[in-house]
């Protein structure tokens, strides 16, 4: 019980932050939003790898998680059409085809846990494809966008 009231409450939070932080004005809110979708996707990938995957509760916070991404990253998207970015807002929108097919395997009625997590493996490749063109730096020096 007090697991699911915890999972929940950590939900809400999440909730709370991605409905606060809306449209994308600065670089500061870009590096939030991807700081709060990476953490979502880990959830999302730990869950489809585990054998708990097929548990409703488990299958839900995913879900939730998965609702928290594709509100940042349309966000995201609106952030690169702001600034002219045409070939990175299209990148946002094959990632967000993929969160859309995510999204069909976490909700399925049968879970399937390879499925869930091969979709997982795609989502992350197009992730990669927009941090490949358009991100440097690392996690000790920093992310920047290339110029």
């Amino acid at each position: 019980m007090y697991q699911i009231v915890a999972a929940l409450m950590a939900t809400l939070l999440l909730l709370t932050q991605a409905a606060s932080t809306g449209r994308i004005a600065n670089l500061r809110d870009y590096t939030r939003a991807m700081v709060t979708m990476a953490e979502a996707l880990e959830v999302i990938e730990s869950s489809t790898a585990s054998n708990i995957y097929l548990l409703n509760s488990v299958r839900g916070d995913a879900l939730t998680r998965h609702d928290i991404i594709r509100d940042r990253l349309s966000a995201v998207r609106a952030f690169f059409v702001d600034q002219g970015t045409s070939e990175a807002a299209r990148l946002a929108d094959a990632t967000l085809a993929s969160l859309d097919d995510l999204r069909v395997e976490l909700a399925a009625a049968e879970p399937n846990e390879a499925a869930a997590s091969e979709a997982v493996t795609h989502l992350r490749a197009q992730c990669a494809a927009c941090h490949d063109a358009y991100r440097e730096g690392d996690s000790r020096s920093g992310y920047r966008f290339k110029r």
